[in-house]
């Protein structure tokens, strides 16, 4: 991954920062809590079926979305260990005058499996040089976006984006190999990160932006 920080020298531009009887009672007690919670399940059946969609559509609490997330990430809040692994990685970036000094944080130090990011092929550096450009200009120029961090462009660490490299449904990639698929992310002013599918025709063709998010089958 060190190898991959310094080749993002290629995707960065030096500009200023803007910067969750007692057992008789206990029966009747019993019997008296199932006899209502008959009726409460008889009356959410009724309101459920008078009103279908209600339930599923319903705004989840703020615990319920923590056990949501937790159910899809084993207990890890997936989008915050991965915004710490770029503001670590911002972090690192250091500059003098034309030079940029980039580093990559250790992966094993964040709940993250990051192997679908291995996946990527080896791209020879002109070839990682232009994908980091054409993916630049698209930020710059298409979108008309400055992004608040000191790279314009970055390798894409989203791990739900670089299952594209694994599944045989390359969604908005479709038709395209994995040699002919680059990642690369951004953030945008308002602080959010976003993806980029950039593809070719084949080796020595120029890369071209075809996607813009954060889920390739969309």
């Amino acid at each position: 991954m060190m190898s991959v920080g310094m080749l993002l020298f290629g995707a960065c531009s030096q500009r200023s920062m803007p910067d969750e009887a007692e057992s008789g009672m206990l029966s009747r007690q019993e019997g008296d809590a199932q006899e209502d919670a008959d009726v409460q399940e008889s009356g959410d059946a009724r309101e459920k079926a008078q009103n279908p969609g209600q339930q599923e559509n319903r705004i989840l609490t703020e615990g319920e979305r923590e056990e949501s997330e937790e159910a899809k990430t084993g207990g890890t809040d997936f989008s915050a260990e991965l915004l710490r692994f770029r503001q670590d990685r911002e972090d690192m970036i250091r500059t003098d005058g034309e030079y940029i000094e980039m580093g990559t944080p250790n992966e094993a130090e964040y709940e993250i499996d990051f192997s679908a990011i291995s996946e990527q092929p080896q791209f020879e550096y002109q070839e990682m040089a232009a994908a980091y450009e054409a993916a630049r200009l698209y930020v710059t120029k298409t979108l008309g976006i400055c992004p608040p961090t000191k790279c314009e462009v970055y390798m894409c660490m989203d791990p739900k984006m670089a299952e594209i490299y694994r599944d045989e449904d390359k969604g908005v990639a479709a038709g395209y190999g994995n040699d002919n698929i680059f990642l690369s992310e951004f953030c945008d002013e308002n602080h959010n990160w976003q993806c980029i599918v950039l593809v070719r025709e084949g080796k020595g063709q120029p890369w071209n932006v075809i996607y813009c998010g954060n889920d390739y089958k969309e």
